[in-house]
């Protein structure tokens, strides 16, 4: 089941289960997912039974939903912590996530310019500290990265 939540500046896709975005992979979903092909963005994956949160994020060719690919192809999506988990739990622990979009970009933003909106969504959501986000971007200003458009107000990180 995917639950699409709008908003008037930018939207959010939650896909509950990770049978359900294989699903759509292996039906070329086209009316919820070709979209997700041509826009880069920020992405967080949720361990429902941990609560641990992994932030991501995709840019280039096939954008968010080619990186998501990655994910259905071999779990971990190459993150360290998760392949951990992969081969301390196996791939039916992977069942217990939760997938969703926290922002989308232009298709044609720079690897930079995706990562540093990346790095301030790991700030805001403290996954570096209690999550499953080990990396850290040093030469990232996340104080300069545009915060999302819709209203809302963040304290930004130095």
């Amino acid at each position: 089941m995917v639950a699409i939540l709008l908003n008037p500046m930018q939207f959010c896709c939650i896909w509950r289960r990770r049978q359900d975005v294989y699903q759509a992979i292996l039906g070329n979903a086209a009316k919820c997912t070709s979209g997700y092909s041509f826009v880069s963005g920020v992405y967080l994956i949720s361990d429902k039974l941990n609560g641990k949160l992994y932030v991501g994020s995709a840019y280039g060719e096939n954008g968010i939903w080619g990186r998501w690919e990655t994910y259905f192809k071999n779990y971990h999506g190459g993150n360290d912590q998760l392949k951990e988990l992969f081969m301390k739990k196996g791939k039916d622990y992977f069942y217990n996530f939760q997938y969703s979009i926290l922002e989308t970009c232009d298709i044609n933003l720079s690897e930079k310019e995706v990562t540093n909106i990346e790095s301030r969504w790991e700030n805001i959501l403290l996954t570096r500290k209690f999550g499953y986000n080990s990396n850290w971007f040093s030469n990232i200003n996340v104080a300069q990265t545009p915060l999302p458009s819709f209203g809302l107000k963040f304290q930004t990180f130095l």
